[in-house]
């Protein structure tokens, strides 16, 4: 059986909340920037008709010979004040402008990706890539889980094997090509050793890895396919396996011929 595993998309639910939040506080900035500017805007021309004024009396107070320095001196800080006030209030303005342009360009941007995540999140549906039967679940109904954690494996009926845990005490190593007897019942099923795989390449999981050092202390893991006439037992099936050595039966057959002679 080849187990499919189905990823959840919470990693697209995750996205899409913290695209959720960039847009929100995006959208509080240029809120902010808005006010600002506009206040800028508005206080402008204030800030020139003041500055326009103050101009006109520093221009009255050059003609005045009588004019004490303490006077001109106010009526010059008046002028640079305006002028200081006028200056920051247009690259107030200015600069919110462009920091607007910036964000509402970054809006545009994020608007495009959150559709896009939410096309792939499908509203939380989630699609298998192959058809089949849907093993035992790993996730339950109302459960959390991390983004990329699997909630069910898909098996495909069209494909079933057997892995089998090769025990540390045997007489010799399997090999690619054993042929091999698979008990179900009472039934007797034979295949062959296709593939000779590590744990590693079977159990990716810590927790299976932990279930499997503690129950099945094997080190490898042989792959059992059944011949072309037989009838292979259910999905996720419990068997057993057994190995019979044609070349040991062989060679134990000629040295009992060779001990005791022909007939």
């Amino acid at each position: 059986m080849i187990p499919t595993r189905v990823d959840p998309s919470s990693e697209a639910f995750h996205t899409n909340a913290s695209y959720m939040r960039a847009l929100a506080d995006i959208s509080g900035r240029t809120a902010e920037l808005r006010i600002k500017a506009r206040v800028a805007q508005e206080s402008l021309e204030a800030s020139r008709s003041y500055l326009k004024v103050t101009e006109e009396a520093a221009e009255r107070i050059d003609a005045m010979a009588t004019a004490t320095v303490t006077f001109r001196m106010e009526v010059l800080r008046e002028r640079a004040s305006a002028r200081k006030a006028v200056v920051a209030q247009e690259a107030e303005v200015a600069e919110s402008t462009v920091q607007l342009a910036s964000l509402d360009a970054f809006i545009q941007q994020l608007q495009g990706r959150l559709k896009e995540v939410e096309a792939h999140f499908a509203q939380g549906h989630v699609v298998a890539p192959i058809d089949g039967i849907v093993s035992t679940g790993i996730a339950h109904v109302g459960q959390s889980l991390v983004a990329g954690t699997p909630i069910a494996e898909i098996l495909d009926p069209r494909d079933v094997f057997v892995d089998w845990y090769i025990p540390n005490a045997r007489m010799f190593d399997p090999e690619v090509g054993n042929e091999v007897f698979v008990l179900f019942g009472n039934r007797h099923l034979t295949g062959t050793i296709h593939q000779i795989l590590p744990v590693s390449a079977v159990f990716a999981g810590t927790q299976q890895l932990q279930l499997l050092a503690r129950d099945r202390p094997a080190t490898q893991i042989a792959r059992i396919r059944f011949d072309a006439n037989e009838s292979p037992p259910p999905l996720n099936s419990t068997v057993d396996v057994q190995m019979y050595y044609t070349r040991l039966g062989a060679r134990v057959g000629d040295w009992v011929i060779r001990m005791l002679g022909p007939y």
